[in-house]
């Protein structure tokens, strides 16, 4: 197990990555550095009128369980079937629902994880270690990790 995983990204990859990181234990602490909120804005934007462009069967976190998303859905009373389509909103909250899940079976098992709320500006390899530059408006700061994921995403959609 290493002591520090960073996971630059709180959309879907990030937080699909955090939960095999933390089923796995591979990291006593995981940062998850994002300037947007965790799972906030999924494609780009979390606009009611605009759907996802993957139906329920196919949109999961969880590799395990196939069907993870289409429960979550029905378990918030949703009528939906594995062939149906939902907005890019609901996705977004299905993910930040995972991320408070996961984080919570991290502290039963002893592993700490921290959402940062920060732009990752550089990340440089120093003696084997990472070394990650992050910002926000008002401030500069540093963090140190073992391991890097990144997970940065989509853009914003263009409407035609």
């Amino acid at each position: 197990m290493i002591s520090t995983l960073a996971i630059i990204g709180g959309g879907a990859t990030g937080v699909g990555a955090l939960m095999a990181a933390i089923q796995h234990e591979v990291a006593g602490s995981i940062y998850v550095i994002d300037p947007r909120p965790i799972g906030g804005v999924v494609f780009g934007t979390t606009d009611d009128e605009i759907i996802c462009n993957t139906s329920v069967d196919i949109t999961t976190l969880d590799p395990d369980n196939e069907d993870d998303f289409l429960e979550y859905l029905k378990s918030r009373q949703l009528n939906v079937s594995k062939t149906s389509y939902t907005t890019r909103r609901i996705v977004g909250e299905y993910i930040k629902d995972r991320f408070d899940e996961y984080s919570e079976k991290a502290k039963l098992i002893g592993i700490d994880v921290k959402y940062l709320n920060f732009v990752c500006r550089k990340v440089l390899i120093n003696n084997y270690k990472y070394q990650l530059v992050l910002s926000d408006r008002f401030r500069q700061e540093e963090l140190n990790a073992e391991s890097v994921i990144i997970c940065t995403g989509h853009g914003a959609p263009k409407v035609p």
